[in-house]
């Protein structure tokens, strides 16, 4: 929480300043405030922003979760429009990020009295009259290198790493690396491991009737020493008494409440 916004995550830039989120890469998600919020979601497929239309009020319901997005709106397991984002998201989600974030649609799943949205990648407003405006479209860059995008991707791991291990924030994060028998995680790992990150979490899982687990080459990069691989469904004592501990706050706790915002068009 600063002075001029929210922001969960990191980003490649120092964490004392947030005037330079607007065009930073970052991984999670936040608002800076303004004249008009501008929504910052994350710069990956992973997760989003998530706006939820009520046509019937005129409120935007907007939220970094789907879950908070919805409850927060009323629609709960029992309501109709939750049957109709249940049988729409998994298979829009996997269409909409094999086309991209500049070419996917939006749209999660609609109906006369909702839409629900989903906002990767490009920071929004959402105007008084409920217009949601794009501020930074994605066109692309283009390297002439091979070399010279490696050395694009290792600054950003090395900037991200200073914003997460920064004194300033009240529990600094050290950097941890998730790796299976891929690619993705693998080359991030690399990269990782170039820039002081020993520490790696695997799990012991079968894809596709091959093992995924990526132990070896956690070690090989020099993150992880023994085998130390989780097995699927296994929660260490510690990760299980932070999620206890979190997810029984109640009401009046002294925890930050989510990122979730209401709007409501003049």
């Amino acid at each position: 929480m600063f002075d001029g916004g929210l922001f969960e995550g990191v980003w490649t830039g120092a964490f004392g300043d947030i005037g330079g989120l607007e065009q930073a890469s970052h991984f999670g998600s936040g608002v800076l405030f303004g004249a008009v919020p501008l929504f910052l979601p994350p710069k990956q497929l992973l997760e989003a922003i998530y706006l939820l239309r009520d046509n019937r009020s005129g409120v935007d319901h907007i939220s970094n979760s789907l879950c908070f997005c919805l409850t927060d709106a009323g629609i709960v397991p029992e309501h109709p429009f939750f049957a109709v984002v249940e049988a729409e998201a998994v298979a829009n989600t996997h269409a909409t990020t094999r086309l991209g974030a500049a070419w996917g649609n939006p749209v999660i799943a609609s109906s006369s009295d909702f839409v629900l949205l989903r906002l990767w990648h490009n920071n929004f407003t959402v105007s008084a009259a409920g217009q949601i405006v794009i501020t930074q479209r994605y066109t692309g860059q283009r390297y002439r290198d091979f070399v010279s995008y490696r050395r694009m991707l290792g600054d950003a791991v090395a900037a991200l790493r200073e914003n997460a291990e920064s004194p300033l924030r009240r529990g600094p994060l050290a950097p941890v690396v998730t790796v299976s028998c891929g690619y993705d995680s693998p080359t991030v790992a690399a990269l990782a491991a170039e820039r002081g990150c020993r520490e790696a979490l695997t799990m012991r899982v079968e894809v596709a009737g091959g093992d995924d687990c990526g132990t070896n080459i956690a070690q090989a990069l020099g993150c992880m020493s023994g085998n130390s691989a989780t097995p699927p469904g296994a929660i260490s004592p510690d990760c299980a008494s932070l999620m206890r501990a979190n997810c029984g706050r109640r009401r009046g706790s002294s925890s930050p409440p989510p990122a979730t915002a209401t709007i409501s068009p003049s």
